[in-house]
C-alpha cells in the first residue's frame, strides 16, 4: 500500500489515534450489547511473498502451496489478488477448499469497477464479481471497494446508486481518499450514507494521510488497513493504542474487526502481526487468535 507514504523524518508525525468523533459515540451508544464473544480477524494483505519461505512457510515451499499454509498462520486474509481481475470459480474454489475452519477471506472489489469504471451503472461486472466470491461461503469475510485518490465527493450520486443497487444483506467496505471526502460536511453526508445502507467505512493508518484515520463507525464491523513502517518503533506505538481501542470498542457492541497490516518490506508484516496479536492475547488470552508459529517474534520485546 503505496498511499500515504511520505519521506517526512517519522519522529515529526503526531503517531496518537484521535478520539472517537461525536457520530461514533452516537453509533455505539445504540448498538446492542452481546454476551457472545467479538470476532477480531488479523492478517496480511498478500500471502504469495517469496520472503514468507522459511519463515511461516516451511523451506522449498513452492507458490502453488502458499495459500494452504497461510491458512494455518492467520484467521484472515486482505484478498487483494480479486483487485486485479476476477477469479476463475476453479481459483475461489481451491481457496475455500483448502481455508481452515473460520478463517476469513476479504476480497477487494475489481480496479475495473472501482478505477477504470469508475462505478459505471452497467453492473454486469459487479454481478460477476459477486458471483465468483460467494461460493466462498462461510469463508467469505468483508468485502471492500478502494476508491481511487480522484474519485471525489462531486461524484457522490454515483456512489449512492451502487450503493443502492448491492444486496442489501452483502457484507462490504468503502475506501474513500480524495481530501475533500474528508471535510466536515461531506463527512458527515457519507457517514450518514453508509451508516443507514449498513456499509462499513474502511479505517486506514498511514503516514502522510492522517485524514484517513477517521474512526467513525457505520456498522458493527470495522475495517481497518495499517500502514508500517518496516518495524519503526511508531509501529509498535501505534498497535499499542489499536489493540486499546479495538477492545473498548468491542465492549461497547461492535461484534466484529478485521486488522490488515501493509508494509513496503513483506515479510515485516509478518513480525507486526505477531506483535500484535500478543498484544491482544495478554489482554484476553481467549480470543480465538493464531500466532504464526514459525516466525521468529520480533526481539525487541520491550514493547510488549
Amino acid at each position: 500500500m503505496k498511499f500515504g507514504h511520505t519521506t517526512q523524518n517519522l519522529e515529526l508525525i503526531d503517531w496518537h489515534l484521535p478520539q472517537d468523533p461525536p457520530q461514533t459515540q452516537q453509533w455505539l451508544s445504540a448498538l446492542p450489547m452481546s454476551k457472545a464473544p467479538a470476532g477480531i480477524y488479523i492478517g496480511c494483505s498478500v500471502f504469495t511473498d517469496p520472503s514468507f519461505v522459511g519463515t511461516i512457510y516451511p523451506s522449498k515451499t513452492k507458490p502453488s502451496h502458499f495459500f494452504q499454509h497461510y491458512v494455518h498462520q492467520f484467521n484472515a486474509l486482505e484478498l487483494n489478488s480479486t483487485f486485479y481481475g476476477i477469479p476463475a470459480f476453479k481459483t475461489v474454489e481451491q481457496w475455500k477448499t483448502k481455508a481452515t475452519q473460520g478463517f476469513l477471506c476479504c476480497p477487494k472489489f475489481p480496479r475495473i469497477i472501482s478505477h477504470q469504471k469508475i462505478l459505471y451503472q452497467n453492473f454486469s461486472m459487479v454481478e460477476k464479481f459477486l458471483s465468483s466470491i460467494l461460493p466462498l461461503e462461510e469463508h467469505l469475510g468483508m468485502s471492500f471497494l478502494q476508491l481511487p485518490p480522484f474519485f471525489r465527493p462531486e461524484n457522490f450520486s454515483a456512489l449512492t446508486k451502487f450503493i443502492k443497487y448491492m444486496p442489501r444483506d452483502f457484507i462490504w467496505a468503502v475506501e474513500v481518499r480524495h481530501t475533500d471526502w474528508f471535510q466536515k460536511k461531506y463527512k458527515h453526508l457519507l457517514w450518514d450514507t453508509l451508516q443507514q445502507n449498513n456499509v462499513a467505512w474502511v479505517i486506514t493508518d498511514t503516514n502522510s494521510r492522517r485524514d484517513v484515520l477517521h474512526q467513525l463507525l457505520t456498522t458493527d464491523t470495522v475495517f481497518i488497513r495499517f500502514k508500517g513502517n518496516d518495524l519503526h518503533v511508531s509501529d509498535f506505538f501505534r498497535l499499542d493504542q489499536w489493540v486499546d481501542t479495538i477492545i473498548r470498542w468491542t465492549t461497547q457492541g461492535i461484534r466484529k474487526v478485521y486488522f490488515f497490516l501493509h508494509t513496503a518490506q513483506k515479510h515485516c508484516c509478518l513480525a507486526l502481526a505477531d506483535y500484535l496479536i500478543q498484544k491482544f492475547l495478554l489482554k484476553n488470552p481467549n480470543l480465538c487468535l493464531k500466532r504464526p508459529i514459525k516466525y521468529v517474534a520480533w526481539e525487541q520485546t520491550s514493547f510488549l
